[in-house]
């Protein structure tokens, strides 16, 4: 049941970037990565990823071998240093060459500050970034997205809203028209004595997106489980069915996702948004599964 649904899932994400053609992604390394190396070639031969390998002579020639990657199937730009390639690969992208971009694990955080740096039209200097994590579960019916895995250590009320919108907004291009959004908290109950239920309530009134719904404060519990939502009597479209989770902070964000991926045998990969283009930004130990979930979300929003 668990690989089944798991395969469910990659297969609809598959189909649906398949119709719109291969994407374009600048793919950037300085080294050898044996994860993104084993999960390009089946994306490539796979019909839905033309990648432009942006990186050191010596390190494409291995990721081409290794991904026995054909001539013609991809396309090559050498730089040496990670400042390097990510100024070729904006510039490439500037002059629309690119439909997406992708960071190699073992360089993936070091992606917002280097595109930050490098601001532009692409990545402007004052323009808010976040990280979108996609959880697939085996016994779960639907993809999860936690938020913000990437940039906001601890985000404001204001800032907790835009993540929400932007997460929302990512979701329903992938096809689920009304996200149901919960703002996570200890409580289901806003307490002034706990201020991070009192910003989640005013968080989720803020937020505003059409066919969304936004709710908070909710517990995890209460967020995803139907049966606890009904045990404590929280109504609401939300609670019990929520597709995007907004954590209080970086920390609580980040270890929900990798919790849920590293516990509960899921797959999880992580997109940077809030730029012009869609960043894959997978996590060193999120595996060959999380690289190809990370690199279809982004192919997917592309």
């Amino acid at each position: 049941m668990s690989d089944e649904r798991l395969t469910a899932i990659e297969t609809a994400l598959q189909s649906r970037v398949r119709e719109r053609g291969p994407v374009r992604m600048g793919i950037l390394f300085t080294q050898h990565d044996q994860h993104r190396m084993m999960s390009l070639g089946s994306m490539v031969r796979d019909g839905w990823l033309f990648p432009i390998l942006v990186g050191s002579a010596d390190n494409i020639e291995t990721t081409v071998k290794g991904a026995t990657l054909e001539e013609g199937s991809y396309e090559a730009v050498e730089a040496d240093t990670l400042e390097e390639q990510t100024a070729a690969a904006l510039d490439l992208a500037d002059k629309a060459k690119l439909d997406a971009l992708g960071f190699s694990p073992h360089v993936a955080e070091e992606a917002v500050p280097l595109l930050q740096a490098a601001g532009g039209d692409l990545f402007p200097e004052h323009q808010p970034l976040m990280g979108l994590a996609a959880v697939a579960l085996p016994e779960f019916p639907r993809l999860l997205f936690v938020g913000d895995v990437a940039v906001k250590q601890a985000p404001t009320v204001e800032e907790k809203a835009w993540i929400a919108e932007q997460a929302a907004v990512t979701v329903q291009a992938l096809s689920v028209d009304e996200p149901r959004v919960a703002f996570l908290a200890a409580v289901e109950a806003t307490n002034p004595g706990m201020p991070v239920t009192v910003e989640a309530e005013e968080a989720a009134s803020k937020a505003q997106v059409q066919g969304a719904h936004m709710h908070g404060p909710l517990s995890m519990d209460v967020a995803i489980n139907r049966t606890a939502a009904e045990k404590k009597k929280v109504p609401g479209e939300v609670p019990g069915r929520a597709d995007i989770l907004v954590g209080p902070t970086l920390t609580i964000s980040r270890g929900v996702y990798q919790a849920m991926a590293l516990l509960c045998g899921g797959r999880a990969g992580v997109t940077l948004l809030g730029g012009k283009l869609p960043v894959a930004i997978p996590g060193r130990a999120d595996g060959d599964a999380g690289v190809l979930l990370s690199t279809m979300i982004t192919a997917a929003l592309a």
